[in-house]
């Protein structure tokens, strides 16, 4: 997708889809192109858009003016929420104006009560996803071959997938997004083993999806 310089602009759960085939294999599918639109040049995309909470930092500028790489910072953000449960930027307590701010500032923490079992390969690639300028962020293509994206399947099998931590992750993503899309339209018009199954497939789909 990002070799034909086409945008997705709202990358978040909800519109990655877990769907099984006719082996009862899982697939994951990214959804809703209802905001994705060609770049026809760099940095030709100016419309204010996408979902709160994983929203680029410059998408969230006065005179928006992005690229493709806006989605990365919304991958880091869905796999920052898969591996801490919680939402980088945001908390109970935060205002729309602060969770922007934080954005644009790149201000989030690992805070070791909910990152202690959490890989240094995968902290390493949430800090490159979530890297406030577009130009030193990383790539898709870039984040397919990251060492923690190509562990061994032996690294894995000794981390046991946390159904639980993942439901909950999912249901507190979507009732805060909920709330958060309620407050912010008033303000304007417009496990390891987990993260890394998810986000190798939405990082493949956007380099390949025509």
């Amino acid at each position: 997708m990002h070799e034909r310089r086409v945008a997705h602009r709202d990358l978040n759960p909800e519109n990655i889809l877990l769907v099984s085939d006719e082996d009862a294999r899982l697939i994951i599918k990214v959804a809703d192109f209802g905001f994705s639109k060609k770049c026809t040049g760099i940095n030709a995309l100016r419309t204010l858009c996408g979902t709160p909470g994983y929203m680029a930092p410059e998408v969230l500028e006065l005179y928006p003016a992005y690229d493709t790489q806006s989605d990365l910072w919304s991958v880091g953000c869905i796999l920052f929420l898969l591996l801490g449960s919680y939402f980088p930027f945001d908390d109970e307590d935060t205002t729309e104006s602060q969770i922007f701010e934080r954005t644009r500032n790149g201000q989030y923490n690992f805070y070791p009560e909910f990152w202690s079992n959490v890989t240094k390969g995968a902290k390493d690639l949430v800090s490159m996803l979530l890297t406030v300028n577009p130009n030193k962020r990383i790539s898709a293509d870039a984040a397919l071959g990251h060492e923690w994206i190509n562990m061994r399947d032996s690294a894995l099998d000794k981390k046991e997938l946390n159904i639980e931590k993942l439901q909950e992750s999912v249901i507190f993503a979507r009732d805060r997004q909920d709330e958060l899309s309620r407050r912010v339209s008033k303000g304007f018009d417009s496990g390891d083993s987990i993260g890394i199954g998810i986000v190798l497939d939405v990082l493949f789909q956007l380099t390949n999806i025509s």
